[in-house]
């Protein structure tokens, strides 16, 4: 669950002297009059690299980004959440007289910036208070996963390559702390070849890498995955392997004629407009 703001600390600015600018407890409930209103505060030590680190978090793909917003690191980018508008307000007034930069971000940021709750902080010392017994917060936790989980599922339709696509599953799996099954169906890349259903794998990658369960995903060359748990299985063709090549080349191929050709449409629709004169 998130920490509580009493239990953070940042760089040259202890806790109490934050907690002092944002008032006492009647000071803060008035503040919290307002209208019930989630928002989200991002902290940081200086402005460039808090709107650097927002930026490329949200642009980045899943395995490409750098999350660095612990409430343990006194450096690190803190994101915290407040039930109320006024609230979030005092607190960017608050932060300003200590010269700490901040900036709002939205719910929809949220999975990109923390990979779970704990990576949260909640405003003021009293998240019972705050946010309605953390109702709110679970509420927030959720979407936040379920965002993440539907983006792993997008970019797993299309994976650039198998290793991509054995973090993606195991990230998956994190998510819900256990291991999901996936079925085929929602792998559309696993190129399909002859006698691929009696083999101890889940799919194969027009990279010729095949992608396995053993506990966690992984994935492998397909020679190595036919020296490795293929060698005692008996088939009707001896030359299997090579066949098997043959239809990742295939597949390949035709996925390459299909981007040329959708390419090419793409061009001869795009409107080029007459330079004359009336």
């Amino acid at each position: 669950m998130p920490k509580p703001l009493n239990e953070i600390q940042h760089v040259g600015l202890p806790t109490a002297n934050i907690l002092d600018a944002l008032g006492d407890r009647e000071t803060r409930r008035t503040h919290e009059t307002g209208n019930w209103e989630v928002c989200y505060l991002a902290v940081g030590t200086t402005l460039a690299r808090l709107t650097m680190h927002i930026e490329r978090q949200i642009r980045s793909k899943p395995w490409e980004r750098q999350h660095i917003c612990n409430p343990q690191e006194p450096d690190s980018v803190k994101i915290i959440v407040f039930a109320h508008r006024a609230a979030l307000d005092h607190a960017m007034s608050a932060y300003a007289r200590f010269d700490v930069p901040t900036t709002e971000v939205t719910k929809n940021d949220i999975p990109f910036l923390v990979r779970a709750g704990n990576e949260l902080i909640v405003g003021y010392d009293n998240p019972i208070h705050n946010l309605a017994g953390g109702g709110a917060l679970k509420r927030l936790i959720t979407s936040m996963r379920q965002a993440q989980y539907d983006e792993i599922m997008l970019l797993l339709k299309d994976p650039p390559s198998a290793e991509i696509a054995v973090w993606l599953l195991n990230h998956r799996n994190k998510l819900y702390g256990g291991c999901a099954n996936i079925d085929i169906e929602d792998l559309p890349w696993s190129v399909s070849v002859t006698d691929w259903d009696i083999l101890p794998c889940k799919a194969i990658h027009p990279d010729g890498h095949v992608v396995i369960f053993d506990g966690e995903w992984k994935s492998l060359p397909l020679d190595d995955f036919w020296h490795r748990h293929c060698g005692r299985l008996k088939f009707h063709q001896r030359n299997i392997l090579e066949l098997w090549h043959l239809q990742i080349e295939r597949t390949v191929r035709t996925k390459s004629i299909a981007s040329a050709q959708l390419t090419e449409e793409d061009d001869d629709n795009t409107f080029i407009g007459d330079d004359c004169d009336d």
